[in-house]
């Protein structure tokens, strides 16, 4: 039963490069068919290199196997030897196919090892090969021997490829696979045809067994020629009884990661002794002939390239080539008259010298390159024979790869006779033996390193915490303008190239996208642009934050004897003013004509629309003629994500001025794209309300609500059905409350958040019953000694609980009075149960301490980044508007932002914050003069 040499290893995850330290296996007779490996049974003929006879030399063929890789989870390696026939005869003196894997050894070649190479596709593969007779003990007997001493044992690679390297002189090769090779040869390729065909590769590569090429104990004048026939060293000989001798071989994998091979071992013999069968004659005393015995071409040969500077279409350009060799037979004394036992053992049959050196380079070399094989230095037997040559760009080849074919043909002719015992002998044409190696041919002009750059002079963050590209596409380079990488260093720290980090690997493409965290503020971005030969340049680019950016301006045409336009004059009016759905931002202003005392005076609404805040849309005018003035600016706007708009204010309709108000919700279908219905009409509390929150559930569209801030606490008009109605009136909080703003949670409960100005508290209010009730849940009490303003509230995005909620609020301080005004912040965890004032110092810039923060706003982005608005006075002279901003729910903020100013302005100008429908922009709009304002950041 045939057994194969398999290696299987596991990889473990956190192991260096080391695949398998050790593992053997053995190989026994392949006696009987055994799997796909079986081929037909053949005689592996001999090559002989002298007439047959005593002292005849010959190439053995002492092995055929085929040899598959495997890398993967579970690298693996497998030898297996292919079936042959024994050679007719007695075998053991001319024929060694049975050597290494039938008898007397059944595992005398071995796979030993299996590591990673140098780079990821190259395996390291150990061979271990011993010699498959022992040495005879003494005394010996008629069937002790000493004369199966080999020499020049060689394990060649055997491979076929449908795009095979094309050589010269009709000379082909597999793309290299062998990185190591001691040389390449055809000479066992006609041989192994039968068991391992390569019918498009001729030349192989191979490593030596046993290498030892010195002298040894070899004596040309000693009678046996070793001067210890039964312990020869020297001369590269497998004697009888050796023990393993290892060699590695690194093997380049393709990429599929699987591989088969041939391995075939090639040895050279002489017949030292006269007699066979029942004669044994000379066998414990042989007769070695060396180096007739040897290998006839040289047994090694290698080439380097130097000094290369090859150039595309410059037959000028030249590399200087370097080739050694070995040739046991260079310089030897040739006996013509030769005889066996008789001619000094150092002395050959013919002549077996360089009759050629040549080197072929198709596409490289106009012509192969001819060199004088007696111009090399050194002897070429115990030390290396050395040839220097330049190789030049004849055939004015083109940028890329090239492949150096040195060849080394012996003088010596392959014997062509008959042997006996019916073995027919291999007929090749020469001996030669030869190396590849591969030469590159490019672009030598020296190199100018590429030049790093961005577009623009500073990276401007224009949202918070947002996601900004990097644009190195200026970076240039005057060789390969289109073939640079890019690396990407999101934080230089001080800018210094030299502290340049890396935060991405190498990628083609200039441009990059990157979320910056505005906390802390972000300093600088680098790129570090790499050419193809390696030069690079490093730029930095200051990223600036810097969100506020100037939108249009919606100009609103005057009447008659015109007022300033108020827009959200009444700060917590001011929050549902400005209102957004999924799709676009709503902005209400209100024109009117005549004094609030003036009867018949008139007034209207007018709404915008912008999707991006630098276009807006005129939706139809709401008039309203009162019978005593204006609408008081309290008007206040919801979107619903169904298209619906809703807009809600007040008007006199009693017989006096300041008498008698009537509360009115109008209706706008299709984003505005219809007209406007009057969807309620309650005449029935007459005092003026104000502070109007206008709310529209964004999961549940048809619920709408309306609360006033009345003195006496909050009237309610709730509707589950739309602009159809009917609304319900209630008076669901008490107290007296200021700064309202209802909130949705997840999970559709509501949140009434507010300063209660006659407790000196911040109160969050609950609903479960989406608004028909609600309940006290917590309260945050204040110091009663400050006058508190309430602001607005938001819901933390970040949180999936909607438990996470801020309130902005400020301290009042009347104009000429005592103590400092400012902004707080307070923060619940908990839904409102429990509040913290986490922040008494929003405002973090001023030049307007003696002035009023007021028109306060709070609201989050997607992202979770909390945005402060507000707006401060110098009493009836200077305004000016801010946004701050907090990346840590408002524990810290930004300096914050001046986003307009007015120079004089005897308004007090209204101002709201809102996100865009994109998700990450917010817009601040506000009202100057007879304008409207907007800034998009």
């Amino acid at each position: 039963m045939r057994r194969a040499i398999r290696l299987t290893c596991s990889l473990p995850v956190a192991v260096s490069l080391l695949f398998l330290a050790s593992c053997q296996g053995g190989s026994s007779s392949p006696t009987a068919p055994a799997g796909s490996h079986q081929t037909a049974d053949v005689v592996l003929p001999l090559i002989p290199t002298s007439e047959p006879g005593d002292g005849g030399s010959f190439q053995l063929v002492s092995g055929v196997y085929t040899l598959d890789l495997t890398l993967g989870e579970t690298p693996a390696v497998e030898l297996m030897p292919v079936r042959t026939a024994t050679a007719k005869g007695d075998a053991y003196e001319l024929d060694a196919t049975n050597f290494l894997r039938v008898s007397p050894c059944a595992d005398c070649l071995q796979v030993t090892a299996l590591r990673r190479g140098g780079s990821p596709d190259e395996v390291e593969v150990d061979f271990s090969m011993r010699h498959p007779f022992p040495l005879p003990t003494q005394p010996y007997t008629l069937a002790s021997r000493l004369d199966l001493h080999a020499f020049d044992v060689m394990g060649y690679l055997l491979s076929n490829s449908d795009t095979p390297i094309a050589l010269g002189d009709g000379d082909t090769a597999a793309p290299l696979f062998l990185m190591n090779a001691d040389g390449y040869s055809d000479l066992l390729d006609e041989a192994t045809a039968a068991v391992f065909p390569t019918p498009n590769v001729t030349e192989h590569p191979y490593r030596v067994f046993f290498n030892d090429p010195n002298a040894g104990n070899f004596d040309g004048s000693a009678a046996n020629g070793f001067a210890d026939p039964a312990n020869p060293q020297g001369h590269n000989v497998m004697s009888m009884g050796a023990d393993f001798d290892t060699v590695t071989y690194t093997v380049k994998v393709p990429p599929s990661g699987q591989v088969r091979l041939g391995f075939a071992v090639g040895l050279s013999w002489g017949q030292p002794a006269q007699g066979r069968g029942n004669l044994p004659g000379q066998r414990q005393n042989p007769v070695y002939y060396l180096p007739e015995f040897h290998h006839k071409a040289p047994w090694t040969v290698t080439a380097s390239v130097s000094n290369n500077t090859l150039a595309p279409n410059t037959p000028s350009s030249s590399a200087e080539l370097e080739i050694r060799l070995r040739d046991w037979q260079l310089g030897a004394t040739v006996d013509p008259a030769w005889e066996f036992d008789v001619t000094p053992r150092d002395q050959i049959k013919g002549a077996s010298s360089l009759a050629s050196l040549r080197v072929y380079a198709p596409g490289l070399l106009a012509t192969p390159l001819t060199i004088d094989p007696g111009s090399g230095a050194g002897t070429g037997v115990f030390d290396d024979l050395v040839f220097n040559t330049l190789v030049t760009n004849t055939a004015s080849a083109g940028e890329g790869t090239y492949y150096l074919y040195v060849k080394a043909v012996d003088s010596r002719s392959p014997g062509g006779a008959v042997l006996d015992r019916n073995i027919q002998p291999v007929n090749i044409t020469d001996f030669h033996t030869g190396t590849v190696i591969p030469v590159e041919v490019i672009d030598q002009t020296p190199n100018t390193p590429p030049t790093a750059a961005f577009a623009g002079t500073e990276l401007l963050l224009t949202c918070k915490n947002c996601t900004a590209t990097v644009d190195a596409t200026p970076s240039t380079d005057l060789e390969d303008p289109g073939d640079l990488d890019f690396e990407f260093d999101f934080d230089v720290p001080g800018g210094d190239p030299s502290n340049f980090s890396p935060d991405t690997p190498m990628q083609s493409t200039p441009t990059i996208s990157h979320q910056f965290p505005t906390e802390p503020a972000p300093g600088f971005v680098g790129v570090r642009v790499t050419d193809p030969d390696g030069a690079s340049d490093i730029a930095i680019l200051p990223v600036v934050f810097d969100p506020i950016t100037l939108g249009p301006v919606v100009s609103v045409a005057p009447w008659v004897n015109p007022l300033v336009q108020y827009f959200n004059h009444d700060t917590a009016s001011a929050a549902m003013t400005l209102s957004a759905n999924q799709d676009y931002v709503f902005v209400a202003v209100e024109r009117h004509n005549g004094s609030g005392a003036t009867a018949g005076a008139s007034s209207e609404v007018r709404v915008w629309r912008t999707a991006d805040g630098s276009g807006w849309t005129p939706l139809p005018t709401v008039s309203a003629v009162n019978p005593y003035g204006p609408i008081w600016a309290d008007q206040a706007l919801a979107a619903g994500t169904d298209g619906t708009v809703y807009l809600t204010f007040a008007v006199q309709d009693g017989g006096s001025y300041g008498s008698d108000w009537e509360t009115r919700i109008y209706s706008i279908t299709g984003n505005g794209s219809g007209s406007w219905n009057l969807a309620m009409a309650d005449t029935s509390v007459a005092a003026q309300p104000n502070s109007r929150t206008f709310f529209v559930d964004p999961v549940t569209p048809n619920l709408v609500i309306l609360q006033n801030r009345m003195n006496s606490g909050v009237r309610q008009w709730r509707s589950t059905n739309g602009a159809a109605g009917p609304w319900t009136l209630t008076s669901p909080i008490g107290g007296s409350p200021n700064g309202l703003t209802l909130l949705r949670k997840p999970n559709g409960h509501l949140v009434s958040t507010y300063i209660d100005a006659s407790g000196d508290a911040i109160r969050a209010q609950t609903s479960t019953d989406a608004g028909a009730s609600f309940t006290l849940t917590g309260s945050l009490l204040l110091d009663p000694a400050n006058n508190w303003m309430g602001g607005s509230g938001a819901i933390d995005p970040s949180d999936a609980t909607g438990n996470t909620m801020v309130y902005a609020f400020r301290a009042w301080v009347s104009a000429g009075g005592a103590g400092t005004p400012g902004i707080n912040l307070a923060r619940t965890t908990n839904g409102g149960a429990s509040w913290t004032n986490v922040n008494n110092s929003v405002e973090t810039t001023s030049e307007y301490l003696p002035g009023d923060p007021a028109i306060l706003r709070a609201m989050y982005d997607a992202q979770g980044g909390l945005y402060v608005t507000y707006f401060k006075a110098l009493w009836g002279a200077d305004n000016r508007g801010f946004v701050a901003y907090s990346g840590d729910n408002g524990t810290t903020f930004l300096p914050d932002e001046q986003v307009y100013d007015t120079n004089p302005n005897p308004s007090w100008p209204g101002m709201q914050l809102v996100m865009m429908p994109n998700g990450c922009d917010m817009m601040s709009v506000y009202s100057r003069m007879q304008n409207i304002e907007s800034r998009v950041f």
